[in-house]
């Protein structure tokens, strides 16, 4: 028969120091969830210069689908708003 024990760690460690602790953590969250924030939005915007690339060489050609034109232009205002709200989210963690 085998005793399994359960120890409280706090009891060993006094509160200041497990909540350095459990900052540090939340720091190291933060951080990574602002990197992941960059880089989509960097993905997004890399995007969006990309259709409005496709958006110019539409309206430059002489046989310009309609159709495509606006599909295209949907999807670049979606991914710029799909941008700003990324950078809403990133604005309060820049002031902390």
């Amino acid at each position: 028969m085998s005793n399994t024990y359960v120890i409280d760690i706090n009891h060993l460690m006094p509160n200041g120091i497990l909540t350095m602790i459990e900052e540090v953590g939340m720091r190291n969250d933060l951080a990574s969830n602002q990197t992941a924030l960059q880089a989509r939005i960097m993905h997004l915007e890399a995007e969006h210069n990309e259709l409005n690339r496709k958006i110019d060489k539409l309206v430059n050609a002489s046989d310009i689908s309609d159709l495509e034109l606006t599909r295209l232009k949907k999807r670049k205002l979606k991914v710029k708003d799909n941008i700003t709200l990324l950078q809403l989210q990133l604005e309060p963690q820049s002031r902390c």
